[in-house]
């Protein structure tokens, strides 16, 4: 019975993938320098994206960026 063997993973063979943070509203709204409720009320309208993880709401760095983008005077 012959045992196989396997080859050390190699660092150039893994890809690493940037962690995705998401926010709570309360994290988003120090971000953006506004209220909850302001936030409350953007997410309500449409402007601005969050997302559901269960019964929470959360938002995307890159939801809060283009937000911010999007806005600039």
């Amino acid at each position: 019975m012959s045992v196989a063997t396997i080859p050390p993973l190699s660092h150039a063979s893994v890809s690493v993938r940037p962690a995705k943070k998401l926010f709570s509203p309360r994290e988003a709204a120090e971000m953006l320098g506004i209220s909850t409720r302001s936030l409350w009320t953007l997410t309500n309208c449409g402007k601005i994206a969050s997302v559901r993880v269960g019964k929470l709401v959360k938002y995307s760095e890159a939801d809060v960026d283009a937000f911010i983008a999007e806005n600039r005077s």
